[in-house]
């Protein structure tokens, strides 16, 4: 799978057979590989081994179907929160910006004043 762009991962949870799916719980081994949907009908059986293996796999594969689609949604939260923070950081430099440059013609202003007080500043125009 190339493709992990969240629309494509969404449409891939879309059409699987809705959640939540999770692994047969029972006494006989072979169907703890079972993954079984909300009414109860098969939608994957692991048959990896050793055993353990195919019972791991089969959690996983139960699990993912509903941490899939709640992942995408954090996901997206925080990539919102991301830009609403990008956008706040350059509105927030900008006045930085800003005020650096009133504080800086304000200082040469007061400098300026300083020169004519001391009787320099028409001195240093010469």
């Amino acid at each position: 799978m190339r493709d992990l762009s969240i629309p494509h991962l969404r449409a891939i949870c879309e059409a699987a057979t809705p959640g939540p799916w999770k692994r047969m719980t029972t006494l006989d081994p072979h169907w703890l590989r079972e993954v079984r949907n909300s009414t109860g009908s098969g939608v994957a059986f692991c048959g990896s081994f050793p055993e353990r293996q195919a019972h791991a796999d089969a959690v996983f594969i139960a699990t993912a179907r509903s941490a899939l689609p709640a992942l995408l949604d954090l996901v997206e939260s925080l990539t919102a929160e991301v830009e609403r923070l990008r956008s706040a950081l350059v509105e927030a430099l900008d006045m930085v910006k800003t005020a650096h440059r009133k504080r800086t013609f304000l200082e040469q202003k007061a400098f300026e004043e300083r020169l004519h007080n001391l009787g320099l500043l028409a001195e240093v125009g010469r």
